[in-house]
């Protein structure tokens, strides 16, 4: 397992953020039409006390165990309760319209319009980055609710790789940083990643790593 020290991180804060991953997201929405197939895989089981976001728990436990058979569209649908959900958490972490219309690329009062039940209709880009930042503000919550901070750091990086992930931990993990350097770090990297590096089983793949570590 990878181990860094908080300075490290801080320096690469600087670096580019980029996912090494060359995975591309498919907008075919035509294999899998109901979420209900989904919440057949979440399970509760976990008695974790570092996770308190009940629903990205059971989403990287659900992700983690279809690993092995994983595609492009069963990660969205796994994924899919988690772009409101996500929404949410960006606006209770403090994003604004201004924050979200720039990691969107769009109109700040396009921004403003966009709630947890008109999000489907946006393009699957948008839900990618929009869930991409979710999930980092789980990991940002993590961090903040465990004193074994270094085993959340370790798999965060080893789910992501060095590259990806230094700049982002380096950010999430430093309690000196204000909330708005956090945000702009996490609005970097889900802009920067888009729909042709990651995709959703990009994503889905790190979440199930980072949750696999995490629980071994």
């Amino acid at each position: 397992m990878i181990k860094r020290t908080k300075n490290v991180l801080l320096v690469m804060l600087s670096g580019v953020i980029l996912i090494p991953s060359t995975i591309s997201c498919n907008s075919d929405d035509s294999s899998i039409s109901n979420v209900e197939v989904v919440e057949t895989d979440l399970r509760t089981t976990s008695s974790s006390t570092v996770f308190h976001d009940k629903l990205w728990e059971d989403i990287s436990l659900a992700l983690s165990e279809n690993k092995s058979t994983l595609t492009e569209e069963r990660a969205y649908q796994i994924l899919k309760p988690a772009i409101p959900h996500s929404l949410s958490m960006l606006r209770d972490y403090g994003f604004s319209n201004l924050d979200l219309a720039e990691m969107l690329e769009i109109s700040e009062r396009e921004a403003q319009d966009i709630n947890t039940t008109n999000i489907y209709s946006l393009s699957r880009d948008m839900q990618l980055r929009i869930v991409f930042a979710g999930h980092k503000v789980f990991i940002a919550e993590s961090l903040r609710a465990t004193a074994n901070s270094n085993q959340v750091v370790d798999c965060f990086l080893e789910a992501t790789g060095i590259a990806a992930g230094v700049a982002i931990i380096g950010a999430l993990g430093n309690q000196a940083l204000s909330r708005t350097a956090v945000i702009g770090v996490i609005k970097q990297a889900a802009t920067k990643i888009g729909t042709r590096t990651l995709g959703f089983i990009g994503l889905g793949l790190m979440a199930a790593e980072f949750i696999w570590c995490m629980n071994r």
